[in-house]
C-alpha cells in the first residue's frame, strides 16, 4: 500500500511539472513570436485557369458542367435595357418587388398588394438583350425564401417609414414620396380608383354606373379624370363593388344617395370612403346614363321605394357609349396657388367628353376642358426620381408625335439614357437660356412636371416653372397618369367628331 501511495504520489508530481512545463513553454513561445510582415497579392480567376486544366478533374466534373451548362443558359426572356439597381428606387429593384408581389398568388391565390425587395440582395445588373437563367443567378445569389404577411395599416406606415428612413427599397403596388433626409412626405396604394353614385330606400340600391379614375389613388375624386362605363375593371369586381355599396348603405341606414370610393388592385375591393350624401358626381352620372338620380333621391326620402318607381335594383345596364369628366382649374386666376395635384380638391368645374369609342371620348375632354395642342410641339419635362422609368414611356410617345423635349439636368440625363432625344435645359437659378426663358417666349405647348415635395416652398423651381407655365397660358400636367391620358388623345385626334345626343337618354 505505501508503495502504491508513492508511485501514485510520484506520478501526480510528475504529470504536474510536465503540464507546468508545457504550460509555461507555450507561453514563452506565443510571447517569444509576433507578426513581422504579411503579404499577399490577388489572384484573377478568369478564363487563363482554364488553359491547362486538370485532366482528372475535367473528367470527373464533365457531366455535371454539361448539366448545369445547359440549364443556366436558357433563354427565358428578353430586356429591352439594362437594369440596375438604385435608391431610392430603381427599374431592377421595382421588377424584382413586382415579381415577388405576383409570386405570393401561389400562397394567397391572388397577388400580394405590396411587394418589398431589399437593395442588398440584388448583386449584380440585369444587361439589355437576352436573359438567361444564370443571369438571374447572378442577380439574386441567395437561396431566400418569399415570406408573405398579413399587416395592419399601422404596421405598413410604419414598414414604409423604414423603408424611406433607408432612403428607398424596391417596391411594387404603392408608391413612396421622400425627402432627402429620409423622412416620408406620402405614401399611397396604387390601385385604381373606381366611384359609384348610388340611391338606397333601407333595403335596395340602385346604381346608375361605376366611374373609374384615370389617375392612380392620391388624387383627389374631384381633380380626377374620370371614365363611365369603367373600362378596365372585371366582373367579379363589378359584383363585388355592387355588393360592397349594398351593404355600406344599410349598415349607415341610408335613405337617399350614397357616394363610395374604392380602390380595385389584383382583382380586391378596398374602401376608400363613404359618403351618406350627394356628390359632385351626382350631375355627370344622371346626365350620361338617363338615371335622374335627385329626383329618387327625393322620392325614396318621402317613403317610395325604387322597385315601385319602376327601377330594378343593382347596377342599371350599361350605356353604348363613353363619357369621360374632365377636370377644369382656375389656376391662372388664383395668383401664387400650387397647382400640383394631390389629395386636396383644387378644380373649380369639369366638362364632359361623350363618344362611341374611349379615345374620341377622350380628346373630346381636353378639348373641352381647353387643351388645343399642338401647337410648337415644343414641351418642357422635369419630373422626380421615382417618375423618371414611367416618364421614358411618356416621352417617347410625345417624340413620335413630333414633339422636342426640353428637359432639366437629371431629368435629361435619364431620359436621354433610356433612348430619347431630349435636349437638356438649365434650371431657373442657373444662367440663360434656362427652363423660364422657354417658357416666357411662349414657344412652349405643354410641361410636365411632378414635384417632389407637394404644397411646399414656393421658391423652389419646381413651383415657378409650374406658376409661370400656367400664367403664360401654358398646358402644366403634374400627373403621369395624366399625361400618358394626353398622348393618348393626341395620337388618335381627328378632325372628324362623332356627336352624341345625350338628352334621348333613357336609362329604364
Amino acid at each position: 500500500m505505501k508503495r502504491n501511495y508513492v508511485k501514485y504520489t510520484s506520478g501526480a508530481i510528475l504529470t504536474g511539472l510536465i503540464l507546468f512545463t508545457s504550460c509555461q513553454s507555450t507561453r514563452e513561445v506565443q510571447a517569444n513570436y509576433e507578426v513581422a510582415q504579411i503579404e499577399g497579392t490577388r489572384i484573377c480567376m478568369d478564363s487563363t485557369w482554364d488553359a491547362h486544366p486538370d485532366e482528372k478533374a475535367a473528367v470527373l466534373l464533365k457531366p455535371y458542367k454539361e448539366k448545369i451548362d445547359k440549364m443556366m443558359y436558357e433563354v427565358i426572356g428578353v430586356s429591352e435595357m439594362t437594369m440596375d439597381k438604385g435608391r431610392p428606387e430603381s427599374l431592377l429593384s421595382n421588377l424584382v418587388a413586382e415579381v415577388l408581389r405576383l409570386s405570393a398568388e401561389r400562397v394567397l391565390k391572388h397577388p400580394a398588394d405590396i411587394g418589398i425587395m431589399n437593395m442588398g440582395g440584388l448583386r449584380n445588373i440585369l444587361p439589355q438583350g437576352d436573359i438567361t437563367v444564370d443571369a438571374v443567378f447572378e442577380i439574386l445569389p441567395f437561396e431566400n425564401s418569399l415570406c408573405v404577411l398579413t399587416m395592419k395599416g399601422t404596421e405598413i406606415k410604419r414598414l414604409v417609414e423604414v423603408i424611406a428612413s433607408l432612403h428607398g427599397e424596391g417596391l411594387s403596388g404603392a408608391h413612396l414620396e421622400i425627402t432627402e433626409d429620409g423622412k416620408l412626405l406620402k405614401a399611397t396604394v396604387q390601385g385604381k380608383e373606381i366611384e359609384v353614385d348610388a340611391v338606397c330606400d333601407g333595403t335596395d340600391i340602385l346604381i346608375p354606373g361605376i366611374m373609374e379614375h384615370i389617375e392612380r389613388t392620391g388624387i383627389h375624386s374631384g381633380d380626377s379624370i374620370s371614365v363611365y362605363p369603367a373600362p378596365t375593371i372585371s366582373e367579379p369586381v363589378k359584383e363585388m363593388i355592387v355588393e360592397y355599396t349594398k351593404r355600406l348603405a344599410q349598415a349607415l341606414h341610408v335613405i337617399g344617395l350614397i357616394n363610395i370610393q374604392f380602390i380595385v388592385m389584383d382583382e380586391q375591393v378596398y374602401v376608400i370612403e363613404v359618403n351618406p350624401r350627394s356628390s359632385r358626381t351626382v350631375p355627370y352620372i344622371s346626365k350620361v346614363t338617363g338615371i335622374p338620380i335627385v329626383d329618387l333621391a327625393t322620392k325614396v326620402i318621402i317613403g317610395e321605394t325604387i322597385r315601385g318607381m319602376g327601377y330594378e335594383p343593382g347596377l342599371a345596364p350599361t350605356a353604348d357609349y363613353i363619357a369621360i369628366k374632365m377636370p377644369v382649374f382656375s389656376f391662372e386666376k388664383l395668383r401664387g396657388a400650387e397647382i400640383s395635384l394631390g389629395p386636396e380638391m383644387k378644380s373649380t368645374g369639369e366638362c364632359l367628353g361623350i363618344a362611341k369609342t374611349f379615345n374620341e371620348a377622350l380628346y373630346k375632354a381636353f378639348l373641352g376642358a381647353g387643351i388645343k395642342l399642338p401647337k410648337y410641339k415644343q414641351m418642357i419635362m422635369t419630373v422626380k426620381d421615382a417618375d423618371k422609368p414611367e416618364a421614358v414611356g411618356v416621352a417617347k410617345r410625345f417624340e413620335a408625335l413630333g414633339y422636342k423635349i426640353y428637359a432639366t439636368r437629371s431629368t435629361a440625363k435619364y431620359l436621354q439614357e433610356h433612348g430619347v432625344n431630349a435636349l437638356r435645359i438649365n434650371k431657373i437659378s442657373q444662367e440663360s437660356p434656362n427652363v423660364m426663358d422657354l417658357i416666357l417666349g411662349h414657344k412652349i405647348d405643354l410641361v410636365i412636371d411632378t414635384p417632389t415635395q407637394g404644397n411646399g416652398d414656393k421658391n423652389r423651381d419646381g413651383f415657378l416653372i409650374r406658376r409661370n407655365a400656367i400664367e403664360t397660358g401654358v398646358y402644366c400636367i403634374t400627373a403621369m397618369d395624366t399625361a400618358n391620358a394626353l398622348a393618348q388623345s393626341l395620337e388618335t385626334a381627328t378632325n372628324e367628331l362623332t356627336p352624341i345626343d345625350i338628352a334621348t337618354v333613357k336609362n329604364l
